[in-house]
């Protein structure tokens, strides 16, 4: 008696299920990797880039003096709105007692990337970014901001 064949069908159904992670950017964790889909961001995101000429456009007034050069600063997203949607505002080197800052030196959730100083996260000047990939393709992932690597604002 001989036994029947497995199609391609049922070796795919025997094989076992892998389960999806919760997180799907889990698969990134430690990885290099400077650009992720925009609709696949999530709040505490710490970018590099933010054209300073874009960041006036946003803010109004941020930053202080535009400099002849194409400077940058980096943006955190505080709060994601809709799929489509981020609250977001820039950030500086510039010691400031009442903001939070994001601590020097700790290392960053998904990428490990460690900030060279504290960065200091200027939330009013915050606006909305929107899937426009104008200003958003130009910014480079540093990584996911533990609470742990978040100060109280001194004073």
């Amino acid at each position: 008696m001989s036994s029947k064949k497995m199609t391609f069908k049922d070796i795919l159904k025997s094989m076992p299920k892998k389960e999806k992670p919760d997180n799907p950017l889990e698969v990134l964790q430690g990885s290099t990797i400077k650009k992720i889909p925009f609709e696949s961001w999530q709040e505490r995101m710490f970018f590099y880039g933010g054209c300073d000429r874009r960041l006036r456009e946003f803010t109004g007034s941020f930053p202080a003096t535009l400099r002849k050069d194409q400077s940058t600063h980096p943006v955190f997203i505080l709060k994601k709105n809709t799929a489509q949607s981020f609250m977001t505002c820039p950030c500086t080197s510039v010691r400031h007692k009442k903001m939070i800052y994001i601590k020097a030196r700790c290392p960053l959730d998904m990428t490990g990337a460690e900030l060279d100083r504290n960065s200091y996260i200027v939330s009013k000047y915050t606006f909305n970014l929107s899937p426009d990939p104008g200003f958003h393709r130009k910014l480079n992932l540093a990584g996911i901001v533990p609470d742990r690597c978040l100060s109280k604002p001194i004073g």
